[in-house]
């Protein structure tokens, strides 16, 4: 293989919120024990540029599509599907049964990482906290808010390569022409503040006659209440075009068409107030919207190089969503007490559909002290849905604390979600040839809702002042209708819910400071699906392993390298198995006058089959770049 680079040139502020410490450690299992957080800082030193890369150092996170520029970025937990992850922004839940357009869940890469103030993960069946969707877990996005009077952080980067094997084999020599970069300006003056996030990415070749690009702008303005109360509104707007979509199914699949894509356009927003009616109580009120079109498109036949493309279906998609919660802080014997409701609408009109459906949801958590360093977590929701009626949701959990260095976790509950609106009634398209033995796709309108029972177990640990930390979770989860894509006799494929379905597995994962300035991170994950007749679902990630040592300092040599391989149950239609390695290295130089330069290698050994409809992902590339912190107390 054969690679030439274009330089880049990158810019960065660390002065945004008190989060921003010089330590290049992901501090996964500080908190409780059965959630991780990761801060903007951890993200920034990941060298990632998307919510999939930021994401990829948890053990049981897979990422789908994500790590390509413009693709559609998918998540999923253990083995789940994307649609068993609730994803939000703010408390804006950006999965919903309306998104027909990217059918494996929603997208985590709307929102610029330079806007990203933290993210958190709730791993096991949450619909208790969160509704529906949250049957492997909840990812939550939280926002960016300055706390200096001017900062501002962006990247621009260029990169290219080419490879000969294919040439080699007679066939034509794939190539990739990319560029991405990020910008966000922020301002606080008292009380106020504002931010604007610019990110966009933009790549040409790897697949015959297909582009992809992406762009999204996010501005957000707010006002910091006393006694902790606070006003934010933000907007997103985003346009993409993907090379080789999310649409359909990726879970039991072999080959699909290879040239399908899409093209995405859209707003969302949302508005906050957080209001302090007492020392111990707080008022909160949260409204979100989402309008989004696409276009699907597919070559007007066969040959992937025809050159000439039909849109198949137009998708248009809007949503509103409304929640009121009332928080009052601990004490008594009731602990601390949290009430909301919520309702939203979802609708759907495309070229051969229109379907629509609301909801509502009241819940009640409550949070005991125990004493001894031990909690008690009570949840309970029940969602009232127009189409499928009432789901009752509740949830248990403990924490507590085993000596100074060790805290314990166990909790069980119960989830669901409902079919999306594509799965029902997705528009019949029939393949030009049989691809991986289907000759199309159809929906299925007789789809029941999915429903999960599930336990969880974690064990967490690390001294006081960081020097290491690890985190070991084992889980099992009993699925009663699991939705998954299949080919039905007549060669189509389609949505089906299986009767039941078993999931268990168990992860690990650590960091380890060698040196004030070096930092080691492992992780590792073993998990199933199996269906009622004890055979494992193809598709489903399996194991993954991965490394992950640091160099940092505020001033001199910052360096990364990472080493990821994970395994998916099964073989594709050419009999490969579905597995990768993939090694990327970052090292750059920080300067006192503020200059820095860097280069970064991804994909070093060329062996990622990272399966997007069964499509190889861009091999080894390299980018370079110059970067400048700019910051203004």
């Amino acid at each position: 293989m054969g690679a030439w680079v274009l330089a880049g040139c990158s810019w960065a502020a660390t002065a945004w919120a008190d989060d921003e410490v010089d330590v290049a450690v992901i501090r996964a299992p500080r908190l409780a024990p059965g959630e991780t957080r990761i801060g903007h800082a951890e993200i920034e030193r990941t060298g990632g540029l998307t919510l999939a890369d930021a994401l990829r150092p948890q053990a049981d996170v897979d990422t789908l599509g994500g790590g390509t520029a413009g693709a559609a970025g998918r998540l999923t937990l253990r083995g789940s599907t994307p649609d068993e992850v609730l994803l939000m922004v703010d408390g804006l839940r950006l999965s919903s049964r309306s998104s027909a357009a990217t059918v494996g869940g929603a997208d985590p890469n709307l929102i610029p990482t330079a806007m990203v103030q933290r993210l958190a993960i709730l791993r096991g069946p949450s619909s208790a906290l969160y509704g529906p969707n949250a049957v492997a877990g909840a990812i939550e996005i939280t926002t960016r808010a300055p706390t200096v009077p001017l900062a501002w952080t962006g990247n621009l980067q260029l990169g290219a390569l080419a490879s000969r094997s294919a040439a080699s084999d007679g066939g034509d020599s794939p190539w990739f022409l990319g560029s991405r970069g990020q910008l966000s300006v922020a301002s606080r003056q008292g009380s106020r503040f504002a931010a604007l996030g610019l990110s966009g990415s933009w790549n040409r070749g790897w697949i015959a006659n297909t582009s992809a690009h992406f762009f999204d702008a996010t501005m957000k303005v707010g006002r910091v209440l006393p006694g902790g109360g606070l006003t934010h509104a933000w907007v997103s707007t985003f346009d993409a075009e993907t090379g080789a979509p999310a649409w359909g199914s990726l879970f039991d699949a072999d080959l699909f068409d290879a040239d399908d894509r899409q093209a995405r356009r859209g707003v969302m927003g949302a508005a906050l107030a957080r209001v302090a009616l007492s020392p111990r109580d707080m008022l909160e009120a949260t409204v979100g919207s989402r309008v989004q079109r696409t276009q699907l498109f597919n070559p007007a036949g066969a040959d992937l190089d025809a050159g000439s493309e039909l849109a198949l279906d137009v998708h248009q998609s809007r949503e509103l969503q409304a929640r009121m919660r009332w928080q009052r802080a601990s004490g008594g014997a009731l602990g601390a007490l949290e009430v909301s409701a919520e309702a939203g609408h979802d609708a759907l009109v495309t070229n051969t559909l229109a379907r629509s459906a609301g909801r509502g949801a009241l819940a009640v958590r409550d949070r005991i002290d125990l004493g001894h360093d031990a909690v008690l977590d009570l949840a309970v929701r029940t969602d009232l849905d127009g189409q499928y009626g009432a789901q009752v949701s509740p949830r248990a959990a403990a924490e507590w604390s085993i000596g100074s260095r060790l805290r314990a976790f166990a909790a069980v509950g119960r989830a669901y979600r409902p079919p999306t609106f594509a799965e029902l009634a997705w528009p019949t398209i029939a393949y030009p040839s049989a691809v991986g033995a289907a000759r199309g796709e159809r929906g299925n309108d007789g789809l029941a809702v999915e429903t999960a029972w599930g336990g969880d177990v974690a064990l967490v640990g690390g001294v006081p002042e960081g020097r290491w930390t690890f985190a070991a979770r084992g889980f099992a989860l009993r699925t009663e209708g699991l939705i998954r894509w299949a080919i039905r006799d007549d060669g189509f494929w389609q949505p089906i819910n299986e009767r039941v379905a078993w999931r268990a597995g168990a992860s690990a994962e650590g960091t380890w400071r060698l040196h004030p300035r070096w930092t080691l991170q492992a992780s590792a994950t073993w998990q199933t699906t199996l269906d009622e007749n004890g055979e494992a679902l193809a598709g489903r990630l399996r194991s993954r392993a991965s490394a992950r040592l640091i160099h940092f300092e505020a001033l001199g040599w910052r360096a990364w390298a990472e080493a990821l391989w994970f395994d998916r149950n099964g073989t594709d239609s050419a009999g490969r198995a579905w597995q990768g390695v993939f090694v990327n290295a970052r090292v750059g130089r920080q300067f006192a006058s503020g200059v820095g330069v860097f280069a970064l290698a991804e994909n070093l050994l060329d062996l990622r089959f990272e399966s997007v409809r069964g499509v190889l992902t861009p091999g080894r590339t390299v980018w370079l770049g110059v970067s400048l912190d700019v910051d203004e107390d």
